[in-house]
């Protein structure tokens, strides 16, 4: 299914194994309202995204190509979940991915996020260079780096591999905040691959029992 107009306006969706697909900006939901997105393949929207609905669903991926201001807690799940611009709102996001989540622009930047959790076994993509949040950010799966980046927030924690790109590539993280590196339980493979790790204002907690190597 596509809609196209300047703006596309929707509630409530229960997409029964269909993909959507929105040319022009969305309207996701009404503001402060209940509504839900559920049941599609993929969905992808090619504008600006207002996402005032408290959860997306879908089999497949979703790709927000437009900038994504967040007007309530919401949690999206997916397999490939892609902003492709900036994401922004003082709100709470849980995304439960199963493939990889792509940040391609800023988060936070111009209205931090209340917190962040990343989670569903796939993986991260941090190409945007910042990632703003009030409170906590959590990455369960594996974070890949794609520029040199500053995670902002009160605790900033990594459960898993941290890659700062491959090569010749590899990038500078900047951890403004508390971090946690390592699983809780302290019997995981994690390993950190950086450019370069420079920790401010803060302290780092790292978990017993994780060997984090950190490169140069």
């Amino acid at each position: 299914i596509t809609l196209t107009g300047t703006t596309v306006t929707v509630g409530k969706v229960v997409g029964e194994t269909h993909a959507l697909t929105i040319t022009g900006n969305a309207q996701l939901g009404a503001a402060g309202g209940s509504d839900t997105i559920s049941g599609l393949t993929t969905l992808e929207v090619s504008g600006t995204t207002a996402l005032d609905v408290a959860s997306v669903t879908s089999s497949g991926a979703q790709t927000y190509t437009g900038a994504v201001t967040l007007g309530q807690a919401a949690v999206l799940t997916g397999a490939g979940i892609k902003f492709v611009s900036t994401l922004d709102g003082a709100n709470t996001l849980t995304i439960t991915d199963t493939a990889t989540t792509t940040f391609g622009g800023a988060v936070g930047g111009a209205n931090a996020l209340t917190s962040l959790l990343v989670n569903g076994g796939g993986s991260t993509r941090i190409n945007g260079g910042a990632v703003t949040t009030d409170g906590t950010q959590t990455y369960s799966n594996a974070v890949e780096l794609g520029a040199a980046t500053t995670l902002t927030g009160s605790v900033v924690s990594f459960l898993n591999s941290v890659l700062g790109g491959s090569g010749a590539s590899t990038f500078a993280l900047d951890i403004v905040g508390d971090a946690v590196l390592g699983d809780a339980t302290g019997y995981g493979s994690e390993n950190m691959s950086l450019g370069f790790l420079l920790k401010t204002f803060a302290r780092v907690f790292k978990r017993p029992r994780c060997a984090i190597p950190i490169t140069k």
